[in-house]
This record gives structure tokens, C-alpha cells and sequence, in this order.
């Protein structure tokens, strides 16, 4: 069905990813935790290019957007209760965006992880 929500399979054996593996392998920040491996037949798999980065300025971008459009729409003057207001509501949607995000991204079998890792390093270094 065109447009439905639901998580990755493994391109190999289409098993079903963990939502939590998911989420770990978005949000860690070490090289190991970015890859997720099948748990039925092991094959390692990587998010795509576009998945890399459309969450993180999904969650930072759209609540400043959105909070600043709300506040000139409604002419609301800048007070610190307002301010208040906005930052909560700005934190509960990135803590609400965050958690359907595994439903969005998409992940890729890593062909050749040797190959891969090396060109990550060179591109840390």
C-alpha cells in the first residue's frame, strides 16, 4: 500500500526490524551502533543518505518554524512566560517527532563493511 507507515525489513530475509534498534541506531553516536543487524540471518544493514540527516533537521527546524509562525500569526509579544510556553511546547514535539522517526527512515544492506568503515574513517579524520 502506497504511504503506509511501517518499520524496515531486512533486505535479505524481510524480517521485521526492532523499533528499539532502530531508535538506538538513529540517535548513538558510535560507528557500531549505526548499523543494524538482522536478527534471523545477520546480515548488516545501514541507513540510506537521506536518513542520515532528514530526522535530525526534521526535529530542530520544524519547531522553530512552527513556533515562529504561530507567534506572528497571532501578533504574540515576547515575554518570558511566552518564551516559557514555546520551548516546552518545542520540547514536547521533538520528544514526540523523535519517537515516530524509525517509522520514516530507510535503511540499505551494507554490501561490503569493510570498504564502508574505511570510508568512514578517512571521513573522521
Amino acid at each position: 500500500m502506497v504511504g503506509e507507515i511501517k518499520l524496515n525489513k531486512c533486505k535479505e530475509c524481510n524480517h521485521k526490524f526492532e523499533w528499539k534498534k532502530i531508535y538506538v541506531s538513529l540517535w548513538s553516536n558510535s560507528w557500531t551502533e549505526k548499523f543494524i543487524k538482522c536478527s534471523k540471518c545477520g546480515t548488516k544493514h545501514i541507513l540510506t543518505p537521506r536518513s542520515r540527516y532528514a530526522p535530525s533537521a526534521f526535529i530542530l527546524l520544524l519547531p522553530l518554524m512552527l513556533s515562529n509562525l504561530i507567534r506572528n500569526y497571532y501578533q504574540i509579544p515576547f515575554t518570558i512566560f511566552n518564551a516559557f510556553i514555546i520551548v516546552s511546547t518545542g520540547l514536547i514535539f521533538i520528544i514526540l517527532v523523535s519517537l515516530i522517526v524509525p517509522f520514516f527512515v530507510r535503511y540499505e544492506r551494507l554490501k561490503n563493511i569493510n570498504i564502508d568503515l574505511e570510508c568512514e574513517t578517512k571521513h573522521l579524520k
